[in-house]
């Protein structure tokens, strides 16, 4: 499904896997939508890169459950 970026919603997630079944090959296991976001733009939004590196740092060990990391989410504010 394509959509067109104009809402931003901010997801919560226990933890981003691997997955070959999706496009980004990507799959955020146990995703709920904590709020929308209408504070900011389409444009704001996170990339696919920087959840590439919420993985990474997961993956790693040096990410905690529950755990932010402002460098990986510079548009979280």
């Amino acid at each position: 499904m394509y959509v067109e970026p104009r809402l931003v919603v901010e997801i919560l997630c226990n933890e981003v896997q691997t997955s070959p079944h999706y496009p980004a090959g990507l799959a955020l296991r146990f995703a709920r939508v904590k709020r929308y976001r209408t504070d900011k733009s389409a444009e704001g939004a996170d990339t696919l890169d920087a959840v590439r590196m919420l993985q990474r740092a997961q993956r790693s060990g040096s990410l905690k459950a529950s755990s932010t990391l402002p460098g990986i989410w510079p548009n979280s504010a």
